[in-house]
């Protein structure tokens, strides 16, 4: 069973007529926690079981408003995408256990999650890619929250 907010993330998904592919195994998650010694959030952990980010095809690679949410095979840690990408970050303690987890207009800028799995409480998403870089939510929760909202929280400049 899903937690309300993922329901309503997928269905807010299929109101758009996007194609969700399935979620992730449970195996295939820890799998990931392992392979780079994080730990998912118990709400992130339930949406990628329910949906494993947007499929990425043509004509179903984002939502109206541009905004992609990857897959689970797409997440990186920061410092590698910067690197791969030559998108700009703000150095923070514990930056390559934040994850690239969702583009915005086409790599203007992305979003990443905290998953150094440091405090149960806390998994800050921050803006990456730009010089005003800022922490954008405190949870995965909170962002896709936010993000359903479209709260002007959410984008770099309000």
């Amino acid at each position: 069973m899903h937690t309300d907010l993922t329901i309503e993330l997928m269905n807010f998904w299929k109101a758009q007529d996007l194609i969700l592919p399935g979620g992730v195994s449970e195996a295939a998650l820890r799998h990931f926690e392992e392979a780079y010694s994080v730990k998912i959030p118990s709400d992130m952990r339930d949406y990628l079981r329910a949906v494993n980010g947007m499929s990425g095809s043509v004509g179903n690679e984002e939502d109206s408003n541009f905004f992609r949410f990857l897959p689970l095979r797409e997440f990186q840690p920061v410092p590698r995408f910067c690197e791969e990408t030559g998108a700009w970050y703000r150095y923070r303690e514990n930056i390559d256990k934040y994850f690239v987890f969702v583009d915005y207009m086409h790599w203007s800028y992305g979003y990443a999650i905290d998953l150094s799995g440091n405090s149960e409480d806390s998994q800050p998403v921050i803006h990456i890619g730009t010089r005003d870089e800022k922490t954008v939510s405190k949870t995965f929760s909170e962002f896709v929250r936010y993000y359903l909202q479209d709260a002007t929280d959410i984008y770099l400049m309000p």
